[in-house]
């Protein structure tokens, strides 16, 4: 819970209240905000390096896993924005929270990452909270651990990777969950254009080396991928299962892919900008007895977001080419004196949407 914003909304109510609230409720309300207070400043007054183990208990565990110390740590694990968890902080350990520890060991390179919470592990979340504090404030959290590079370098060579930095889109995020309904546990809508944009994304994604079909249907293939991307973006357990949390790493690629598309890349040497993403795209059209083009989604996607941001529209970013992203370049075409403007992608039509990128990414290192 925010409880920055839970206490604006509360003094805010108060404030705006009828003028018969008398100074005795008032005083009833100030040792429930402060109290608020406490709890907020708890993650931050947390000496991690003080706390006992926490581990799941076995027959050569034995951890005292104290109610207050696991709600801290579970409070930190939900803070840090390189990892992208949503465990239940209510003090009891469980499945959720160590698989939530093994995330941060491997992220950090913390070996052997198996959620047991010893002395390595606290002394990290320690550097960590004291960096929260010396930051001031959650938002940078995370951004300047001057004193876990060490720890982040070996993370590197893990080859785990949760962090991704680019604005997010707000797509995936909305749709219904998406799993394997052969389990009983499981019984997902699996809406066909849904799994297939899931799939589209996940062929896109470099990271993953995925190449599967996109057609919609739930399958084998496709709870493969799912878990390769949730192992990829430390995302546990990676069961295949597209719930929330996966849902909202899916906008954050979406979202990193695109910026990655429309950004010009600067050459070594400073002298001269190299063509970016946008000259690599293949041709795209509606395909006819003459016209037949490779329409690739990553391309139709990165496409389709570049339309909305340069003409104000709001073309589905599904990877699909259809009427809606025709007409749009045929609006782009016109605007920019391309002839002939009838909606085909070719070399001219990229050459121009490469130089207004350009143009855009000089102005805004200017400002």
């Amino acid at each position: 819970m925010n409880f920055d914003l839970f206490f604006d909304i509360f003094i805010g109510r108060i404030r705006h209240s009828t003028p018969q609230i008398k100074r005795r409720s008032m005083r009833s309300v100030i040792p429930v905000v402060f109290s608020l207070m406490m709890v907020q400043s708890m993650l931050f007054s947390a000496d991690f390096t003080r706390f006992s183990d926490m581990c799941e208990p076995t027959e050569t565990q034995h951890c005292p896993n104290k109610p207050d110390e696991v709600k801290a740590l579970q409070e930190a694990l939900n803070a840090n924005p390189n990892l992208y968890l949503y465990i239940k902080a209510d003090g009891k350990w469980g499945l959720g929270t160590k698989e939530a520890v093994i995330v941060f060991q491997e992220h950090y390179g913390i070996r052997p990452a198996q959620g047991y919470v010893g002395r390595k592990t606290r002394a990290l979340l320690q550097k960590i909270a004291d960096s929260n504090r010396s930051a001031g404030s959650e938002k940078t959290a995370g951004q300047n651990l001057s004193g876990a590079q060490h720890s982040s370098s070996s993370a590197r060579k893990t080859g785990h990777t949760s962090s991704v930095t680019a604005s997010p889109t707000r797509e995936f995020v909305l749709y219904s969950d998406m799993c394997d309904n052969t389990l009983e546990e499981n019984h997902c809508p699996n809406k066909t254009v849904e799994v297939s944009n899931l799939q589209i994304l996940l062929n896109a994604d470099p990271n993953l080396n995925v190449n599967i079909s996109a057609d919609g249907k739930w399958g084998r293939e496709t709870r493969e991928a799912v878990v390769a991307f949730q192992k990829h973006y430390g995302i546990a357990p990676a069961s295949g299962y597209v719930g929330v949390r996966t849902k909202r790493m899916l906008d954050r690629v979406a979202g990193a892919m695109v910026a990655r598309a429309t950004t010009p890349i600067q050459k070594s040497t400073g002298k001269q900008t190299a063509r970016a993403t946008i000259n690599k795209w293949k041709d795209m059209c509606t395909k006819s007895a003459t016209d037949n083009c490779p329409n690739r989604p990553e391309d139709v996607r990165a496409l389709q977001a570049f339309l909305n941001r340069t003409l104000g529209l709001k073309l589905a970013v599904d990877g699909k080419w259809g009427k809606g992203t025709e007409q749009a370049v045929i609006r782009f075409q016109e605007r920019h004196r391309i002839s002939p403007a009838n909606g085909y992608v070719g070399r001219k039509t990229r050459t121009r949407m490469q130089h207004l990128a350009q143009k855009s990414h000089t102005r805004a290192k200017k400002r």
